[in-house]
């Protein structure tokens, strides 16, 4: 077929499939632009040799690049462009964890392990001339936790923002949440918010531009420019990863990487802590809901906002790379509030409860919310506070101890909420310890009028 055939054919083919659906469609154009070849006359070992070409990066790269073959070769059959479904066919039947297992060593590497992150530092402390603090604080910010889309979380950090070593981080959104970090990371944030100076070498000798934030005490300011505007600080931020990276590690490492490969150096840690293999518990058939509960507990304590089915699709195939973490110096405060958060909930107590009650609690982060509830309890009954269902008061069982304490129950059952859904006082209702259990001791969860049916019953 002639070399203006093909390419009508593809852009034929990409046109309808942006009358169908735009993200397929995105996904089909980047898939194309790297092939320059009919794949009509290919064989098996020439369709899989294309493959290996396109140097995927994952195993769902490869499962992409082969769904996207698969439906462009369906569509030649349709067309009768090809007289036979044997290339469809052909290409269903690639062997997709022998293609992966053969791209794996030439693919860019995606996440890197706990030794080089730490030589990294290591390296930006020692080769850096100029600026060393700022690099090495971004990295280690990213790496331990603080980190979202948009990068908004660290354009926005303060000194004012850090007490000790937990940090309040605010996105662009209005959302905010704390997260604890080392008190490495603590010091070197509160330092970094007092320079106001960015030094870079010339020809004369050492050149000093002033730096600006959205505050004066801004941790990572960026060089003040009269062009810049609010995506600089995000660019800038971006271009002094992948630079950086690039020089000490060979490789260009992005922000998401770099966060994701901290998030699975912990999990290293919480799993084998709780006697969990990281590879069975981010294996398709795991059914181990400590595992889950782990991975869930970390994704939420630094507000990866995303399923742990997601995530595990994420890392899957460069497990390898954390297989030889070493934990030497986990036994600072960085940790407490991970442990605790899983060990409170007692994982190998609960039984079919207890996925449900950790995504509920996951569900209710927003301490704000839940301290404006109470506050408006106080207020409407004489400045106490006590269960809404049974009038358990805290304070008067246990005295000083338990002033002000209390849970605060979701109404509307977290199975139908969705990500980003906002918390409202009156979505929360304040129970005991005893009646908030009860309503979720099994499904279906009880309605307040049935727990509280059920209290008057029992009376």
């Amino acid at each position: 077929m002639r070399k203006g055939d093909v390419l009508e054919n593809i852009s034929n083919f990409i046109a309808l499939m942006e009358t169908q659906n735009s993200n397929t469609a995105k996904v089909v154009k980047h898939v194309f632009k790297n092939i320059d070849k009919d794949i009509i006359d290919l064989n098996e070992n020439e369709l899989y040799r294309l493959v290996l070409d396109l140097r995927p990066n994952s195993p769902k790269h490869i499962i992409t690049i082969c769904y996207v073959l698969g439906l462009y070769a369906k569509w030649l059959f349709e067309q009768s462009i090809v007289k036979t479904d044997v290339l469809f066919n052909t290409i269903q039947n690639l062997d997709r964890k022998a293609l992966w297992k053969d791209a794996k060593p030439n693919a860019n590497k995606k996440f890197i392990s706990y030794e080089r992150y730490k030589k990294l530092i290591s390296d930006i402390d020692t080769f850096e001339e100029f600026n060393s603090i700022y690099y090495k604080t971004l990295f280690m910010c990213i790496y331990e936790g603080i980190y979202n889309d948009d990068l908004s979380v660290i354009k926005n950090l303060r000194s004012s923002d850090i007490e000790d070593n937990i940090v309040t981080l605010h996105e662009d959104s209005g959302y905010s949440y704390k997260i604890k970090v080392s008190n490495e990371l603590s010091e070197n944030l509160k330092y970094l918010a007092t320079l106001n100076v960015w030094e870079r070498p010339n020809r004369y000798g050492i050149c000093r531009v002033k730096m600006r934030g959205l505050y004066s005490d801004t941790v990572f300011k960026i060089e003040n420019r009269t062009t810049a505007v609010d995506d600089s600080f995000r660019f800038s931020y971006y271009a002094k990863l992948r630079n950086t990276s690039r020089e000490y590690l060979g490789n260009s490492l992005f922000p998401l990487q770099l966060y994701t490969s901290g998030i699975m150096h912990r999990l290293n840690y919480l799993l084998g802590k709780n006697d969990i293999e990281t590879n069975e518990a981010f294996s398709n058939n795991c059914r181990n809901k400590i595992a889950h509960n782990i991975i869930s507990a970390e994704l939420f304590r630094c507000n990866y906002k995303t399923e742990v089915s997601n995530f595990r699709e994420l890392v899957k195939g460069h497990l390898d790379v954390f297989e030889n973490d070493s934990f030497g110096d986990l036994n600072d405060e960085l940790f407490d509030d991970i442990l605790s958060a899983i060990e409170d909930y007692e994982f190998g107590g609960f039984e079919e409860g207890e996925e449900v009650i950790f995504e509920h609690l996951t569900h209710e982060r927003n301490a704000e919310v839940v301290a404006l509830a109470k506050n408006l309890f106080k207020e409407s009954h004489n400045g106490k506070i006590y269960c809404s269902n049974c009038g358990f008061d805290f304070s008067v069982r246990y005295g000083e101890r338990g002033i002000d304490f209390i849970e605060a129950h979701h109404v509307k059952p977290v199975s139908e909420m969705t990500d980003g859904n906002i918390t409202r006082v009156e979505d929360l209702v304040l129970l005991c310890s005893n009646c908030h259990s009860i309503v979720h001791l099994k499904k279906p969860w009880l309605s307040m009028k049935e727990l509280k049916r059920i209290t008057l019953l029992c009376k």
